[in-house]
């Protein structure tokens, strides 16, 4: 094993903080292929029609083979365990995310905004409007700090920020969309795993136009994101030098 790579034991396993709308189902699927259905535990979630795994409390995984448990959380989950997971997740640009969130409402009705999108022809600048906070507002910051300091008012956005950025830190393994390729090596590097195959999933057909994203549309974006923008340009810099730390190039997207 080289320096910074992580030999997973019997007992190991991965928490995926799946944040939404970066590429996180396709990264998922190509860690499902390689531990089978079987050692995976996926709570219950309306993204994912396939039912993955059992369906164990996180508190009662032990001697139950599971390898890897993925949710929609945020990283204070962590707590449910029995006992620390390797946690690994996904970041991507905030203007991308959010577009991509739209895009997705618009394309699957299973989705319980699209019929409401679609029959009142809701654009972006109104979808930001309704969408659930969670979803829209400082996503990846609020998910990385976890839910219980970020709700808290007396943490300043500062502070807030700053935790989630530690947490980046402390995870052992995240990926950017943007780097969707390599992030993948990076990921098959760190656990010394074989190489990851991956297939485009969740991905929305809706045609954006330049009309859609106007320049009051992307700067209500970047106000309801500043957080988010600022963790993003972060962590660009973190996986450069975790992909040095690696030995791969970072022009192998």
């Amino acid at each position: 094993m080289k320096v910074g790579q992580i030999q997973l034991k019997e007992n190991d396993f991965l928490f995926f903080l799946h944040i939404p709308k970066t590429a996180g189902t396709a990264l998922f699927r190509s860690l499902v292929r390689i531990f089978g259905d079987q050692t995976v535990l996926s709570l219950p979630d309306h993204v994912l029609k396939i039912a993955y795994g059992p369906t164990y409390s996180p508190s009662k995984i032990d001697g139950q083979g599971i390898r890897i448990v993925r949710q929609h959380k945020t990283y204070d989950f962590i707590q449910e365990f029995p006992r620390p997971p390797y946690t690994i997740t996904m970041l991507r640009s905030p203007q991308a995310r959010i577009i991509s969130y739209y895009r997705y409402v618009k394309t699957v009705p299973s989705h319980s905004l699209h019929n409401r999108v679609v029959n009142e022809n809701i654009e972006l600048d109104e979808f930001l409007e309704i969408a659930p906070m969670f979803d829209t507002y400082n996503s990846q910051t609020w998910r990385l700090c976890g839910s219980e300091i970020f709700q808290r008012d007396r943490y300043s956005d500062d502070e807030k920020l700053a935790i989630a950025k530690h947490h980046l830190t402390q995870v052992a393994y995240f990926g950017l969309q943007e780097h969707f390729g390599l992030s993948l090596r990076l990921l098959s590097w760190k656990f010394d795993l074989p190489s990851l195959q991956w297939d485009v999933v969740n991905q929305s057909r809706a045609k954006f136009t330049e009309q859609e994203l106007t320049e009051t549309v992307k700067d209500k974006i970047a106000e309801m994101n500043h957080l988010d923008q600022q963790l993003y340009e972060y962590a660009v810099g973190l996986f450069a030098e975790r992909v040095n730390e690696s030995g791969l190039e970072m022009q192998s997207a």
